[in-house]
């Protein structure tokens, strides 16, 4: 005798084929989505370079007042050179010497702050500074090296947060102290750093040493 297959009997079956058929589709939707609200990546080509002698890190921020620090730059050098640990005033601008190697991780920890670079492949210089620089909440960073030109702009407010954790990239002495100065200048709170101590270490640098004195 042929057994007759009953409403439920055949319902079930197509619901379990919806069902499955819905959970793809879902699943699939729900990744195109999340693959379209992810931020476009780039190939951070200038930050990813090789270091050389010609990269470099500039950062400025003015945020208004009768007082304007020029921007500091960070320069890399072989650990044998005498600007290691230095740094020299040019033109308003404070240059800073660092190693290759602190150079190197400070390119790499910048490429993971989550911001949006514009990059560019011609290689520039970086822009002379100015007094009549407009006051901004940002701020600004910019890269140059033999790739190119990269630049962003940092919101003031994430910028204590977003640049804290980059301390740990120096091992110059001179060169943590200046990276704390310039964001102690931003009203950062900034642990173990005394701006006492930083100024009195900066005016003996400027202080002619009498002649014939031994160095200290």
């Amino acid at each position: 005798m042929h057994r007759f297959l009953t409403l439920p009997s055949v319902i079930k079956p197509c619901n379990k084929i919806a069902v499955g058929a819905f959970t793809l589709f879902w699943i699939v939707a729900c990744g195109a989505r999340v693959a379209r609200s992810q931020p476009k990546r780039h190939d951070d080509f200038v930050l990813s370079a090789p270091v050389g002698s010609d990269t470099g890190v500039r950062w400025f921020y003015y945020s208004g007042g009768d007082v304007i620090d020029g921007p500091l730059i960070f320069r890399p050098v072989e650990p044998g050179s005498p600007r290691l640990n230095t740094v020299a005033g040019v033109k308003g601008e404070l240059v800073t010497y660092v190693s290759f190697d602190e150079m190197s991780q400070l390119m790499e920890r910048l490429t993971h702050l989550d911001l949006r670079w514009k990059e560019s492949k011609k290689v520039e210089r970086f822009k002379p500074f100015s007094v009549m620089d407009e006051p901004s909440v940002n701020v600004d960073i910019e890269v140059v090296n033999s790739a190119g030109t990269a630049k962003v702009k940092l919101n003031g407010t994430l910028a204590c947060e977003k640049l804290a954790p980059l301390d740990s990239v120096f091992q110059t002495r001179r060169a943590l102290l200046e990276f704390q100065e310039f964001r102690f200048e931003m009203n950062c709170s900034i642990s173990g750093f005394n701006q006492l101590e930083y100024m009195q270490m900066v005016l003996r640098e400027r202080t002619p040493k009498p002649h014939g004195s031994s160095p200290n």
